[in-house]
C-alpha cells in the first residue's frame, strides 16, 4: 500500500479521497483462503512480536548494565583491584587539588601580564580602537559542605568529592549571533548536535564572517561541550568532548556551554562522569522549564560534585569503560538491526500473503469469481432496497380543526 503515500492529497496534513480508495486494485482470494491467510498472519506476527519484545528487553538490560557500570566506576568499585595492585600510583586528591589551584593562579597571572602588555601597546598607539578588556579572575564559590558530602557516596582512600568548577579554567556560553539561511565556511553547532558522549558535526547551521565576534566562540580540542537548552529534559546537560579531529572553523552557540579543564588529561574521564546515572539525575532535577524548553545554568553544572583522583587511575577507568561500553554499544546496534529486520519480515509475510504464497490453496474453496459475483448481487439488492425506501414517503400529519 505504499502507493497511498504518493497518491495522497493534502496541504498541511496528507490525505486521500473516497474516490481514490474506490479505485484501488487488489487481489481477491476465496473467502475460506482469506480466513486461512488471516490466521497464518496472526500466528506469524505473534511470533515476531515475542521476538521483538525479547530484543527490547535485552536492550533495556544493556542500558541497566551500562548505568551500573558507570556508577561503579565513579564510586571506585571498578578499579578496586587496580588500587590494591598499584598502591604507589594512588595520588591523594588533596595534593591534586592544590596543584590545580596553583596552575589556575599561574594561568591567570600570565593572562594578566598579557593584558597589561596589550594595554601598553594600545596606549602607545594613541589609544585607537577599543581598550583591551581585563580578564576576570575565576572564582571558586566554596568547597562542598558537610551536609552536601553526607548525601554523597563514600569514596575510596585517595579520592575526593569536589565541585566541578574547582577543576575548570573557564566555562561560558557561545555566540548569540543568529544563523543565516545559506551555507558558509563557518558552521555553527545546534543544541541538538551534542548528545551524551558524541558530537554530530553534520547537525549545523552557518554564520557569516561579519557575525564572528570572538575567537573564543570557536571550539577547541579537549573542551567539554554541554547542551544547556533543549525541548526535553533527557537532552539537557548532555556532555561531549571535542576530540583532536573535528571540522575547521566550527563555532558553538549560546545554547551550548564550553568548559576548559585546568588539566585536559582528565577531559575524557569527566565526559564519562557526566553520563553517569547520579549526575544525570542531578542535572534533570536542576533543569527549569522556560517557553516550552528545558534549560540549565552554568552554576547548575559547576556546582555538581564530581570525584577527583589520580591520573593513572583515571586512565585505567577510562580504558576499562571504553572497552566495556564499546561492547555494549555494538550489542545495542545489533539488537536495533534485528528489530529493523523484523519489520522487513512483516512486509515479506504480507507480500507473500497477498500474492497467494503464504498458505496452501484448496480447490474445494468457492472461487473468487463466484465470491465477487455474490458480493455484487448483494450490493445491487441493497442499493435497490435503499432506493425503494427513499421513494416511500411518510403521510403528512393533518392539522386539527380549530
Amino acid at each position: 500500500m505504499n502507493f497511498l503515500k504518493f497518491d495522497g492529497r493534502g496541504t498541511t496534513i496528507p490525505g486521500i479521497t473516497n474516490n481514490q480508495l474506490k479505485k484501488i486494485i487488489f487481489p481477491l482470494a476465496p473467502l475460506n483462503e482469506q480466513h486461512r491467510i488471516v490466521a497464518k498472519i496472526e500466528e506469524l506476527f505473534s511470533e515476531i512480536d515475542k521476538g521483538v519484545e525479547s530484543l527490547q528487553t535485552a536492550k533495556a538490560q544493556l542500558q541497566v548494565y551500562r548505568q551500573a557500570l558507570l556508577k561503579h566506576a565513579f564510586e571506585g568499585k571498578l578499579t578496586a583491584q587496580w588500587r590494591a595492585d598499584n598502591p604507589d600510583k594512588v595520588v591523594p586528591a588533596a595534593q591534586l587539588l592544590a596543584q590545580i589551584q596553583q596552575a589556575r593562579e599561574e594561568r591567570y597571572q600570565q593572562q594578566l601580564a598579557d593584558w597589561k602588555t596589550a594595554v601598553e601597546k594600545w596606549e602607545l598607539g594613541g589609544k585607537e580602537g577599543k581598550k583591551p578588556s581585563k580578564l576576570k579572575k575565576t572564582k571558586v564559590t566554596s568547597s562542598l559542605t558537610k551536609e552536601e558530602l553526607a548525601n554523597l557516596s563514600i569514596l575510596p582512600e585517595g579520592w575526593q568529592w569536589v565541585r566541578f568548577e574547582e577543576l575548570l579554567f573557564s566555562i561560558r556560553g557561545g555566540t548569540t549571533a543568529p544563523p543565516v539561511d545559506h551555507e558558509t565556511e563557518y558552521p555553527i553547532l545546534r543544541s541538538s548536535s551534542v548528545r551524551s558522549g558524541r558530537i554530530n558535526y553534520a547537525d549545523v547551521r552557518y554564520l557569516t564572517r561579519e557575525q564572528l565576534k570572538s575567537s573564543a566562540d570557536f571550539i577547541e580540542p579537549q573542551i567539554l561541550l554541554f547542551s544547556r537548552l533543549n525541548g526535553t529534559v533527557d537532552f539537557v546537560g548532555n556532555c561531549a568532548l571535542v576530540g583532536s579531529n573535528f571540522p575547521k572553523n566550527v563555532i558553538y552557540p549560546d545554547r551550548l556551554y564550553g568548559a576548559k579543564l585546568v588539566d585536559t588529561r582528565w577531559a575524557k574521564f569527566y565526559e564519562l562522569v557526566f553520563s553517569s546515572p547520579n549526575i544525570r539525575r542531578g542535572i534533570e532535577k536542576k533543569a527549569k522549564s522556560t517557553a516550552g524548553h528545558k534549560r540549565i545554568s552554568i552554576s547548575d553544572i559547576t556546582d555538581i560534585a564530581v570525584p577527583l583522583l589520580g591520573l593513572d587511575e583515571v586512565e585505567q577507568i577510562v580504558s576499562e569503560l571504553e572497552e566495556k561500553i564499546t561492547v555494549i554499544t555494538e550489542n545495542e546496534y545489533q539488537i536495533d538491526k534485528e528489530i529493523q529486520r523484523t519489520e522487513a519480515l512483516r512486509q515479506s509475510i504480507l507480500k507473500k500473503a497477498f500474492s497467494g504464497q503464504l498458505v496452501p490453496q484448496n480447490p474445494n474453496d468457492e472461487p473468487a469469481s463466484q465470491l465477487l459475483a455474490r458480493i455484487q448481487t448483494e450490493k445491487s439488492e441493497r442499493e435497490t432496497h435503499e432506493e425503494m425506501g427513499k421513494k416511500v414517503r411518510k403521510p403528512r400529519k393533518t392539522k386539527a380543526a380549530s
